[in-house]
């Protein structure tokens, strides 16, 4: 259908129709009105929607802490120049260590033992005694003092 210099070819879509020198050509434009009536529909569509969604975040609520435990005073192992041991300051043989050292982790969590020995000590003296503990417990951890 041509109305106006204008040829119609279905709803929404026109064609321009121009002469010049004996062709024609056409040009194709689009309707957008369509186009921006989805597009409302859409909108009002999402705003609706939007208040309806659930807000917030699904998080679970910490367990209790365990109790504040004061720290406690180290176990300090020192080895002296002559093979002398003592245990917090307090002397011990060798052949009481494993039931001392068990004695003094009865009640503790963190089991480490600090190892105190002067410089010029022997390392094989250092670790004949760090062996024997590691004998009579194995799950105490060693940490040594400068």
């Amino acid at each position: 259908m041509v109305v106006g210099g204008h040829f119609f070819a279905s709803r929404g879509v026109y064609f321009s129709t121009m002469t010049a020198a004996n062709h024609q050509q056409l040009q194709g434009s689009i309707n957008v009105t369509p186009l921006i009536d989805v597009l409302l529909v859409l909108l009002i569509t999402f705003m609706l929607i939007t208040p309806l969604t659930p807000k917030g975040i699904d998080a679970l609520a910490p367990e209790q802490a365990p109790a504040f435990q004061q720290p406690r005073d180290p176990v300090v192992l020192q080895i002296a120049r002559d093979g002398t041991l003592r245990l917090n300051g307090r002397i011990v043989a060798r052949t009481e260590l494993p039931s001392v050292l068990r004695a003094a982790y009865a009640d503790r969590q963190e089991k480490t033992l600090f190892v105190d020995a002067p410089k010029d000590l022997e390392y094989r003296a250092i670790m004949t005694v760090i062996d024997e503990v590691r004998g009579s417990d194995p799950g105490i951890r060693f940490a040594v003092l400068k």
